[in-house]
């Protein structure tokens, strides 16, 4: 038979052509699609729907068959057994996959006997596999297959941080046409222009193409032609898994489990198909991200305690500024300075919403009064670094947490907490 077209399939016009086209990137693949059977895809398509893929991969596998799928369903009487057989089938299925492939099922005709020796022959296989499997496998099998669902398509979402540059007009027509600006912004270079000034204020700044000696910064990484978008948005593959976590999942361990089954003809065909190694990879790989697209805990101690410091931030500094404006507050109670405990903690308090400069309210202080302050103040960035488990090198991040004006209650200035 000749190779199969969309256009030689009943009930596929111009417009369900050209969507199906759309949808699976290709007539070769849509066609592919359908004599897999994958209704549900195909039924995704816009102005398909289920009834309608059932009707298409029907009118697709009669034309590779050579046969109706009613040929043998004359009556209705016959017609209501095959009905009532199916649905005992489908009941065992544990997919919507299953269901949906069951459902295309139908009896040959005689001039088909060779088929259905073979359906025989798979079945009967596949009863005995059953049989002679393990009661921990099956279920290891059924929970994975229950996990199954259709891969989603990734959503492209902007990608904070990120910026793409180049000089060349010709790479920013490709980064254009291959859809990079969806996930970040992308700027081409003009004459005159540097590229640190596009860097400037964001995370990443990726240069397509070569960089001059002007053109260095921070936080600059270059990329060269024959780039790939996953080159420069590695986001779009990983957001791919993150969405279909589980689905990928379940199908690295139903791929472990079919190597655990016994020898046959048909398993031992498939399990010459699967690349066992690439799917531990893929195992291995997913698991170091969340189904949120994060990376996991554990994967990256660092990153693990930044994390938990930035879990922790709030809490800290709500605890900080409690206990540095109570300890403040004791200790100048305590204090045997010429102006009274009590009266220097007003002064203190009003100097809040007063308009004095730093240097001439301390003038006004008992130098015990601006040692106390300073001296609290210090042992609380102390803690604040304790309670965030900042290392050494880091405490130079949290200089001038907390202002140099001397005033009750103290608090840390928001804009050095949101920039930590």
């Amino acid at each position: 038979m000749k190779k199969l077209r969309l256009s030689d399939i009943e009930g596929v016009g111009e417009k369900i052509r050209g969507r199906l086209m759309e949808f699976f990137g290709s007539e070769e693949e849509a066609v592919r699609a359908i004599l897999e059977g994958r209704v549900v895809e195909i039924a995704s398509v816009p102005g398909v729907g289920l009834g309608k893929a059932y009707s298409i991969v029907r009118s697709a596998w009669e034309l590779v068959e050579g046969v109706k799928w009613d040929s043998v369903l004359k009556t209705d009487g016959v017609k209501r057994i095959y009905e009532d057989l199916l649905r005992l089938v489908q009941e065992q299925a544990q997919t919507e996959y299953a269901k949906h492939k069951l459902r295309l099922f139908w009896p040959y005709p005689a001039s088909k006997i060779g088929r259905v020796m073979e359906r025989l022959e798979v079945f009967s296989e596949a009863k005995r596999v059953v049989e002679a499997t393990s009661s921990e496998t099956l279920e290891r099998i059924q929970t994975a297959l229950r996990r199954l669902k259709n891969f989603g398509k990734a959503t492209a979402r902007k990608v904070k941080g990120r910026v793409i540059v180049t000089r060349s007009e010709a790479e920013y027509a490709k980064l254009k046409g291959a859809g990079v600006d969806r996930y970040c912004n992308v700027f081409l270079v003009g004459e005159g222009e540097r590229i640190r000034d596009y860097a400037e204020g964001y995370e990443l700044a990726v240069l397509v193409g070569e960089a001059g000696e002007e053109d260095y910064a921070d936080n600059l990484v270059t990329v060269l032609g024959g780039w790939r978008i996953e080159d420069l948005v590695p986001e779009v593959i990983i957001s791919f898994y993150a969405e279909n976590y589980e689905t990928v999942e379940a199908i690295c361990e139903l791929a472990e489990a079919v190597f655990d089954l016994p020898g046959a003809k048909h398993l031992d065909a498939l399990r010459g198909e699967l690349d066992g190694e690439a799917l531990r990879k893929v195992k291995e790989l997913i698991g170091r991200i969340t189904s949120e697209g994060d990376v996991a805990r554990g994967v990256d101690p660092e990153l693990d305690r930044y994390k938990e410091a930035l879990r922790r931030l709030n809490v800290a500094v709500a605890e900080i500024e409690a206990w540095v404006n109570e300890t403040i507050r004791s200790r100048l109670a305590e204090s045997e300075a010429k102006l009274r405990g009590e009266q220097i903690i007003k002064i203190l308090e009003e100097a809040r919403t007063a308009t004095l400069e730093a240097g001439k309210l301390r003038s006004y202080l008992p130098p015990e009064v601006d040692e106390i302050i300073t001296h609290t103040i210090a042992e609380g960035e102390k803690k604040f670094c304790e309670a965030l488990r900042i290392s050494e090198k880091e405490v130079l991040w949290l200089e001038g947490f907390f202002p140099e004006e001397p005033a009750l209650p103290v608090s840390m200035i928001p804009r050095k907490v949101s920039e930590l």
